[in-house]
């Protein structure tokens, strides 16, 4: 099949996207390196906004109906360099970025390019390359989130992530997150004398976290349906005021339907019971967007909680007219099954899910196991071929809804 943007000129976006370094919080030449190709791909318009994201747009700005394309341009730290091999009769490109996510990312710059040709008068494609994906702030995400709320900019009527889910992979659900950061103090003492040692505190306070979640599973959880805690770090130090000091950072995976507020009330009950009154009241609820912080002091500790970083899991149906024209495209293009898949992890779904609240999946070329690592590649047969399904799919896509 031969499309608009050619399969050399695909690769060479991908390759020179990789090759910009865009660490979360340092995207802007990146940004605004892609939307200058937008530009040049045929967008009808190209911008870096103000929240350093590259968005371009497909089709007419007051067009009715709206397919969102959310990827992201981050990257995590750790220089990988560029480098196009052969590697068991593969292309592979090699780089920061290739899997997470900038292969995806360019597979919808020119999946959207693509349709320049054939989309309807009253739809419109919009391409994001969002920052700070990879911060537990999702700057990137919320901004295009509150824009797309139907005053300013219309709600989507359907979204694609750019996430790394294999070129016949869509994935329909992220778990959510929340991040504890327990800190304690208290007047140095000689460690034989009577007394809790402040570091035994902190590591009750993670045995506590650990009974609360375990309490609430079910024995034959999943792991997309369970809790899943896990403790981050741990660190004391005399501080020269004569405190000594601890702090303790625990993440928690959470699943579908977990209830924060019951959760956070307990966590508050604890402090209160074991170190004493705290100061601020119980929120009523948990806002993904508002910090909590509780303080509270004893007649010898004092010591703080603070909540951040709060994203609900996700999950969306499987049948919706995205997901058929996906699963047709994947069969055409490959000749190979979709694959309905749930992560254990978060990504911007989790951002714009409760308040869009359409049709939405995440797709994207490369293996998502190489996240992260120095290792990290992508085959190049396999990015064109997601170039193909995305094409595909959306053409199908913006003329039956």
């Amino acid at each position: 099949m031969s499309l608009p943007v050619s399969d050399r000129a695909a690769c060479r976006l991908l390759r020179n996207l990789v090759e910009i370094p865009s660490v979360s919080g340092d995207e802007l030449a990146a940004s605004q390196w892609l939307t200058a190709q937008m530009r040049d791909l045929g967008y009808n318009h190209a911008e870096v906004d103000s929240a350093n994201n590259a968005v371009g747009r497909m089709g007419r700005a007051d067009a009715p109906r709206t397919v969102m394309l959310l990827g992201h341009i981050d990257t995590v730290p750790g220089h990988i360099p560029v480098e196009l091999k052969v590697v068991g009769g593969k292309q592979v490109l090699y780089g920061r970025g290739t899997v997470d996510a900038k292969g995806p990312l360019a597979t919808f710059t020119v999946a959207a390019a693509n349709l320049k040709q054939t989309l309807p008068e009253d739809c419109q494609v919009v391409v994001v390359g969002a920052v700070e994906e990879e911060a537990a702030t999702s700057k990137g995400a919320r901004c295009i989130r509150d824009r797309h709320n139907g005053l300013i900019l219309p709600i989507p009527d359907y979204c694609l992530i750019g996430e790394p889910t294999g070129t016949t992979g869509i994935a329909r659900g992220y778990k959510g997150r929340i991040l504890l950061r327990f800190q304690a103090w208290q007047p140095t003492a000689h460690t034989a004398g009577p007394g809790t040692e402040i570091a035994e505190l902190a590591v009750a306070f993670w045995l506590y976290v650990k009974h609360l979640v375990e309490a609430g599973e079910q024995p034959e959880s999943q792991v997309f349906e369970a809790t899943s805690p896990s403790l981050r770090e741990i660190n004391t130090e005399l501080w020269r005021n004569g405190q000594n000091h601890v702090s303790t950072l625990i993440g928690i995976r959470l699943p579908v339907g977990f209830d924060a507020l019951h959760f956070v009330q307990n966590l508050r009950r604890w402090c209160e019971e074991q170190i004493g009154p705290v100061r601020e009241p119980m929120p009523t609820r948990i806002d993904a967007d508002i910090p909590i912080e509780f303080a509270c002091a004893g007649p010898i500790v004092e010591a703080r909680l603070d909540l951040s970083g709060f994203e609900p899991a996700w999950l969306t149906p499987r049948r919706n007219h995205l997901s058929t024209c996906l699963r047709g495209a994947i069969r055409r293009v490959t000749g190979e099954p979709p694959r309905f898949l749930v992560k254990t992890g978060t990504c911007d779904m989790n951002v714009v899910g409760p308040a869009w609240g359409c049709p939405m999946f995440a797709y994207g070329p490369g293996d998502s196991e190489l996240d992260h690592t120095p290792e990290e590649h992508i085959e190049i047969e396999g990015y064109l071929d997601a170039v193909r399904v995305l094409t595909d799919a959306l053409g199908t896509l913006v003329r039956m809804f």
